[in-house]
Parts: C-alpha cells; sequence; structure tokens
C-alpha cells in the first residue's frame, strides 16, 4: 500500500473506500489518508475485513456516512488518528458505526466508543494541516496515547452463543511515516508520525575553564 494517499473518488454506492478497501487479512501501517472522497461509505478507508494501525486519515468525505473509516466484519483499528473527516450523516462523519474496533484512536462521537478501548475525542493538533504537514506539535494529545500492544477483547456470536476471545493483530513498527523510530517513549503515538524530541544543546561556547 502506498504510504501517502490523497484526492481519490470513488464512485461505488454499496460500498466506498475511496482512500483505500481492506478486505481478508490486509493491513495497513504508517499510512496518510487525506482529500479522498467516497459517493456512498468510508471516504477515507472502507474495511471488509482487515486492520488499520498508525494512520493518520483527515479531511477526507463521504456523501452518506463514514467520512473517515467505514465497514463491517472482524476489523480493527489501532492507534489511529481520523479527525476532521465529513459526511453527510453528521454524527457519522469520522467512523460509520460504534467504535468497538476502535483502540487507543483519536477520533470523535465519544459517546460511541467501546469501555475499556482507550479513545480521545481531541483536536490532535496537526503541525500545519493547512499546508499538508499532519506531524504533531509537542503538545499534541496523540502523543504517547498509543498502545504497544495490538490486541483487543472480541465478542462474536457463534453456534447460537456469545464467545469472547482475544485478537491479536500484527505489530507496532519499528519506524514511522518518516522513517524515524516509531517508539519514541514509553509509548507509541497515535498517527502516522511519531514525534521525535529535539535532543537538548549544551552550548558551552561562555564557559570558563580554569
Amino acid at each position: 500500500l502506498l504510504p501517502y494517499d490523497e484526492n481519490n473518488w470513488a464512485a461505488t454506492d454499496t460500498h466506498g473506500g475511496a482512500g483505500v478497501y481492506l478486505t481478508g487479512t490486509a493491513q495497513m501501517d504508517n499510512c496518510l489518508l487525506v482529500g479522498n472522497t467516497s459517493a456512498h461509505r468510508g471516504g477515507g478507508a472502507f474495511l471488509e475485513n482487515g486492520s488499520i494501525i498508525n494512520c493518520t486519515l483527515t479531511a477526507n468525505s463521504a456523501v452518506r456516512f463514514g467520512g473517515g473509516v467505514a465497514g463491517g466484519g472482524p476489523r480493527s483499528v489501532f492507534n489511529c488518528i481520523i479527525k476532521a473527516n465529513s459526511a453527510g450523516y453528521g454524527w457519522r462523519d469520522n467512523f460509520e458505526e460504534n467504535g468497538d474496533a476502535f483502540v487507543h484512536c483519536i477520533t470523535g462521537h465519544r459517546r460511541f466508543f467501546a469501555p475499556g478501548n482507550y479513545c480521545i475525542d481531541a483536536d490532535p493538533q496537526f503541525a500545519d494541516p493547512a499546508g499538508g504537514d499532519f506531524r504533531l506539535q509537542p503538545t499534541s494529545p496523540a502523543l504517547n496515547a498509543g498502545t504497544n500492544e495490538l490486541t483487543r477483547t472480541v465478542t462474536d456470536y457463534v453456534d447460537g452463543q456469545w464467545v469472547t476471545r482475544t485478537n491479536t493483530v500484527g505489530s507496532v513498527g519499528e519506524l514511522d511515516l518518516e522513517g524515524r523510530i516509531r517508539i519514541a517513549r514509553e509509548r507509541v503515538d497515535a498517527g502516522a508520525y511519531e514525534y521525535q524530541f529535539e535532543p537538548v544543546a549544551f552550548a558551552l561556547a561562555n564557559a570558563l575553564l580554569v
């Protein structure tokens, strides 16, 4: 998958996925999807199955719902920023359905977050979104907001009864979208870019050594 995907159009009236369409065991990591539009659902991404890990989806749109992400099935979305997307059905502008698939993400509609999934409804504080810079500012709530362990509890209806299991999806990669170290502190950041603290420079020019 391309790490950067923008300004695509999906004209389907059944599904969507103008930015990307995932099915089966497909996995998308460290990607930026911006400015994509679907005539139906899933302006940024449509997940029939599959998973999205440490991606940023913003400024995408859908005519109906799920401007950021739409889909169904056993999908998983970890450590992602899904904000400032739009859809015809307003409250579904960032994601289409209840947020049980979203874990340690920054997105909208907090009342649909699943308990214990640690999602945040907040401004991700991009460096310069108008200028196309979606890296994080040092005060961004996305810093350390992710999880290094890509597991979540899933409840399925199997053979007439509810079954709860632990679903593990891949692992956090070593590098971010820019090729920088992915876990720069204790926990991974949410989104495609890991914030890199600049090292402190100790100036000794004015020091007097005796």
